[in-house]
């Protein structure tokens, strides 16, 4: 039995992760500010996805 996950049409500018934990939420949240570090010409970008990627783990937290 084949158990890979394909990703056919993902989108990162529009598609939202969603971590099953909040360690894994910290992980994307770390992994979010290492790059707007790394990309500083992206920083408004990168800022406006981490606060919405923020803003939707908490609703989904409130709505688990």
């Amino acid at each position: 039995m084949n158990n890979q996950v394909i990703i056919e049409n993902f989108d990162e500018d529009d598609d939202i992760i969603l971590p099953d934990t909040l360690w894994g939420e910290i992980k994307l949240i770390v992994f979010i500010l290492c790059k707007m570090l790394k990309y500083p010409d992206e920083r408004k970008k990168l800022y406006i996805e981490l606060r919405r990627q923020i803003a939707f783990y908490f609703l989904w937290v409130k709505n688990k």
